[in-house]
């Protein structure tokens, strides 16, 4: 069996590969040929966080394992990441356990790179400007999902502290040689920008419908829990709504639970799951003045995916710490 730490993860995974490995999984899962329950979670007050366990298998890439993921809000003193995952990654025909990956980088990799699979299905082919909600790792890997499928040449950024938008800004436009800016208010982030990032654990919406350009684009991922919700009603009311999966986003983020239990949205307002449009079975973009919006709540297959990929790379490059 293997260990794959996150520098390995780091060394053998890039941005655009895994861009393409999401878009091989999403086909198969418009397909039918995924197998995925819904996540079971514990949760706790005390500490504050919630475990999910996330199987898949993936039957045409002969794919299987799972992650344990958990999500912590605790003492802030301790600085621990917010987000700590671990993934099992297992032979397909004897499911025995091959690989064990650092799944907490891996996380935020695998989830900007299937919003870069949607805004290269969702967003106008010009998109040039971004807006980030949220200065955590998340944004970064964001920008560089962003970056990998449109030609984007400036970014505004916003995070509650200074310190950390600034940080942030100064950072990203060393790295990636594109011009971001920290802004004070999520508004300014938002408005007049081609494609949106909201990438926060907020419990009230911080981007709102109103500020949204014809022919933008959204990307909302950091609700994955009832609590959490980063975008207002009126997002969602002007939106052609794609999610990576439509009964998980119905049951598991508050983006579309709590204007639910107002009355203000149905499930019926989603026009596709990501696997329908990538595997053709529905359009994306139809108009470049149409507003498209794409829900992540973060699919047990995209870990599943992500890990075969890896798992094969470091076994090819000899990396990984052997364990008896």
């Amino acid at each position: 069996m293997l260990y794959i730490g996150e520098d390995s993860v780091r060394r053998t995974v890039g941005m655009k590969d895994l861009v393409e490995v999401m878009k091989g999984a999403f086909e198969e899962f418009g397909e039918g040929k995924v197998e995925m329950p819904l996540r079971p979670s514990l949760r706790s007050e005390d500490p504050n966080g919630t475990v999910h366990v996330m199987p898949a298998m993936l039957k045409r890439s002969r794919a299987l394992g799972m992650k344990i993921v958990a999500h912590y809000s605790g003492n802030p003193a301790r600085k621990l990441p917010t987000i700590n995952a671990t993934v099992l990654y297992m032979d397909y025909e004897t499911g025995r356990v091959v690989a064990v990956i650092d799944g907490t980088f891996l996380t935020a990799l695998r989830t900007a790179a299937v919003s870069g699979l949607a805004t290269r299905l969702l967003s106008r082919a010009d998109s040039r400007t971004l807006g980030l909600i949220g200065s955590g790792t998340q944004a970064e890997t964001h920008l560089e999902a962003m970056s990998a499928v449109r030609s984007v040449a400036s970014a505004r950024v916003y995070s509650p502290t200074r310190s950390h938008r600034e940080d942030f800004a100064r950072r990203m436009s060393s790295k990636f040689g594109i011009d971001v800016k920290p802004v004070d208010t999520s508004r300014e982030a938002s408005e007049k920008a081609d494609i949106v990032v909201t990438a926060t654990p907020s419990p009230q919406p911080l981007l709102k419908g109103g500020w949204l350009e014809a022919g933008s684009h959204v990307n909302a991922v950091g609700s994955g829990t009832p609590t959490f919700r980063e975008i207002d009603e009126e997002v969602l009311k002007r939106s052609k709504i794609v999610a990576d999966d439509i009964e998980a986003a119905m049951s598991e983020t508050g983006d579309f639970i709590t204007p639910m239990k107002m009355g203000l949205f149905s499930k019926e307002m989603i026009y596709a799951g990501l696997g329908e449009v990538v595997s053709g079975k529905k359009v994306g973009r139809t108009s470049e003045g149409e507003i498209t919006l794409f829900k992540s709540v973060g699919l047990a297959l995209e870990d599943v995916a992500a890990a075969q990929f890896i798992y094969e790379r470091v076994t090819k490059e000899g990396l990984g710490t052997k364990i008896a």
